[in-house]
């Protein structure tokens, strides 16, 4: 009696025994490992994958997807993806199905991405997501397509307050740059109002005294024109608009150029510094030169006040 090889048993009475060739049965037992192996993968997969034939009906659901969409994986299969949980957008309003993206596959065999949409639970909530529909061709044959979804709920939301710190932020570089215009304006005022105070009431009063003396005969020439020079230098800081440009201007230039500005003489400017009338023309010179008024006829206290002696 001839017996079936391996199985121990005879062949069933009236029935021809087929043997099986060992390459088809190699051929089918790798098919059924690759199968085995991309169902383990799908199972073990952490972002939602599911299968879809021609009429959008799911064929294959892994089990990360179906807990997403609130579902048991058999309950899924054979029903309309569209309809389950891609049916409104997030403003409420209805999703039509010529317009989804994931059915789009089948119309033009394509690989289509979205990055930012809702996919709808079973129990009326709906989470962000991000998916791609990729088009299935069996010997050139769309037979359907495959997707594969992450929620992103987490980012999104991270991404909005990231948005909102971005925004706080924003609004407080604003506020920032406000403060200081009003705090740089207020220190030019407060200088403004120093520099009134010197020249409208110090360096009159310094006049006077000088007058007094001369006419006394008291030597104090000298007391006053110190005077009048630590005055010059103190204000010179913020009260010339030269030390801000890269003139070259020496501070006794600066002090030379402040004078001028306020329309004192060589000799009087020679007084307040206790030095020469041709050392204060020598600045004079030094001064058109560097401001590039050599060989022209533009008066320098003019020009002075145009670069900013108000």
């Amino acid at each position: 009696m001839t017996r079936n090889p391996g199985s121990g048993k005879p062949p069933p009475r009236g029935k021809k025994v087929r043997n099986t060739p060992p390459g088809d049965q190699r051929i089918r037992e790798e098919m059924e490992r690759l199968h085995l192996q991309n169902e383990m993968i799908l199972n073990a997969a952490g972002e939602g994958i599911f299968g879809l034939n021609t009429r959008g009906e799911h064929t294959f659901v892994n089990p990360a997807a179906a807990r997403m969409l609130g579902y048991e994986v058999d309950e899924l299969i054979g029903r309309n993806s569209h309809t389950v949980c891609h049916h409104t957008r997030e403003d409420g309003t209805p999703y039509p199905e010529e317009e989804c993206p994931i059915y789009a596959a089948f119309r033009d065999v394509k690989v289509h991405t979205v990055e930012n949409e809702r996919f709808w639970r079973r129990d009326g909530s709906s989470f962000a997501v991000q998916y791609i529909s990729t088009p299935i061709l069996e010997d050139g044959e769309l037979v359907g397509a495959v997707v594969a979804f992450d929620d992103i709920t987490e980012r999104t939301l991270a991404a909005r307050r990231l948005a909102g710190k971005t925004k706080e932020l924003e609004e407080a570089n604003v506020a920032l740059r406000t403060l200081l215009r009003h705090r740089d304006r207020a220190i030019e005022e407060l200088e403004e109002d120093i520099l009134a105070n010197v020249r409208e009431l110090i360096l009159p009063s310094l006049d006077q005294v000088e007058e007094i003396l001369d006419t006394a005969g008291v030597r104090g020439r000298e007391h006053i024109g110190a005077i009048r020079a630590n005055l010059s230098e103190i204000t010179s800081s913020f009260s010339s608009a030269l030390c801000s440009v890269p003139q070259g201007l020496t501070p006794r230039e600066i002090q030379v150029a402040e004078h001028i500005r306020r329309g004192r003489t060589s000799k009087e400017i020679a007084r307040t510094f206790n030095i020469s009338k041709d050392a204060v023309d020598f600045h004079r010179s030094n001064l058109r030169r560097k401001l590039g008024l050599a060989g022209k006829r533009e008066n320098l206290r003019s020009h002075l006040i145009t670069l900013g002696y108000k």
